[in-house]
């Protein structure tokens, strides 16, 4: 039987961590995705246009508009020491609401 060294045994706990779907499962909550319609959008743009990605560009460009915004608050509440880093969606409701009032 073949042992494994520790560095090995790591490497396996990661990619079995990677792969537990847990990951998946926080991106697909909107609690947990705050662009989660935008990434949606662009899906459903590629498969209603067999998955030409030049047909989905401007879905491409909100989703990536929108994970910068939220990534950008991310950054800074974490700098600011707010907890938590990424507010739930009530909040960033208002959040919104009071950007596009400006």
């Amino acid at each position: 039987m073949e042992t494994k060294s520790g560095s090995e045994i790591e490497a396996d706990n990661i990619r079995r961590k990677r792969n537990s779907g847990s990951d998946r499962q926080k991106l697909g909550d909107i609690n947990n995705n705050p662009c989660l319609e935008e990434a949606n959008a662009s899906y459903r743009c590629l498969h209603q246009n067999n998955f030409d990605r030049d047909s989905c560009t401007k879905y491409f460009l909100n989703y990536k508009n929108c994970r910068k915004f939220w990534g950008s608050l991310i950054r800074e509440r974490k700098g600011k020491g707010l907890v938590p880093a990424l507010p739930n969606k009530e909040e960033r409701d208002k959040i919104l609401e009071n950007i596009s009032v400006k």
